[in-house]
C-alpha cells in the first residue's frame, strides 16, 4: 500500500543511551518491515556500517536509495516524484513506525493529488501529548506522487532533525495550495525515542518565521474524503 522514504543510521553518541538509540532505530525499520502497511521501504542510508545492517538483514522490501549523508527534505520528496509516481508514498523520520491505519482513508489519495496527510505523532508507551496539547512535530507525510511541488523543491534543502524543519516544509506546500491535513486518530504513528538522546544546540531554520498558522487544516482531526 505505503512506500515509506526514510533514512537509517547509526547513532554515534558518546552516552550510556546510545546503545538503547540504536536498538530504537533497528526496531523501528523492523517494524516497518514487518507492517501490511507498507509494500516497501527506499532507504537513503548514512554510510558504510548502517549499510551492512541493511545488508544482514536481506529483505527485498528494501531499496537502498544512496549510502554516504544524511537526506535534505528535498532529497526525499524528489525521490517520491521521480521515481514513485502513481504511487502513495509516506515520508518519515528514521524512528516513526505505523502502529494503525486506516486504509479507506489512505486509498482516498488516490484521487487527490492535491492532499498531504501530516500527521502528528503517538509516544512509545502510546501516549500523545503532541495530539492532546497540539504542540506540533509533524513527524510523517503521506501523499499520492507526484505533487505540484517542483518549484519549491529548492526551498526545503535542509535535514529533517531541524528544529523548525516540518514547520518550513508545510509552509511550501501551502504555498501551492495543497491541502494540510492531520488524521492523527485514523492514522497512529509511534515516535520510538525512549532513550531521549539527541544532538545537543540543534540548529532551528525559522525561528517561528514562515510558520503556516495552527488552523483546522493541520490540527488533529478525523477526516474524510
Amino acid at each position: 500500500m505505503l512506500h515509506l522514504i526514510t533514512s537509517f543510521y547509526i547513532s554515534r553518541f558518546h552516552s550510556e543511551a546510545n546503545n538503547d538509540r540504536n536498538d530504537e532505530l533497528r526496531q523501528c525499520l523492523k517494524k516497518n518491515l514487518e507492517s501490511e502497511f507498507i509494500e516497501k521501504i527506499h532507504l537513503f542510508v548514512d554510510d558504510d556500517e548502517a549499510f551492512d545492517h541493511i545488508k544482514s538483514l536481506n529483505n527485498d522490501k528494501i531499496t537502498v536509495i544512496s549510502v554516504g549523508s544524511k537526506p535534505l527534505y528535498s532529497d526525499l520528496f524528489s525521490y517520491a516524484f521521480d521515481n514513485l509516481q502513481n504511487k502513495i508514498c509516506m515520508i518519515s523520520n528514521s524512528d516513526i513506525y505505523i502502529h494503525e491505519l486506516d486504509a479507506n482513508l489512505v486509498n482516498g489519495l488516490n484521487t487527490n493529488h492535491d492532499v498531504v496527510f501530516a500527521l502528528t505523532r503517538y509516544e512509545h508507551d502510546l501516549s500523545c501529548p503532541m495530539i492532546t496539547s497540539y504542540c506540533g512535530s509533524h513527524d510523517c507525510f503521506i501523499f499520492k506522487s507526484p505533487l505540484n511541488f517542483h518549484d519549491r523543491i529548492e526551498n526545503i534543502k535542509h535535514v529533517q532533525h531541524y528544529w523548525g524543519s516540518e514547520n518550513v516544509l508545510m509552509h511550501e506546500l501551502v504555498q501551492k495550495n495543497i491541502k494540510l491535513v492531520n488524521p492523527c486518530f485514523q492514522i497512529k504513528i509511534v515516535h520510538l525515542h525512549k532513550s531521549e538522546l539527541r544532538e545537543e544546540n540543534r540548529p532551528r531554520i525559522n525561528f517561528g518565521h514562515n510558520i503556516p498558522p495552527r488552523s483546522h487544516e493541520i490540527s488533529p482531526m478525523t477526516f474524510h474524503f
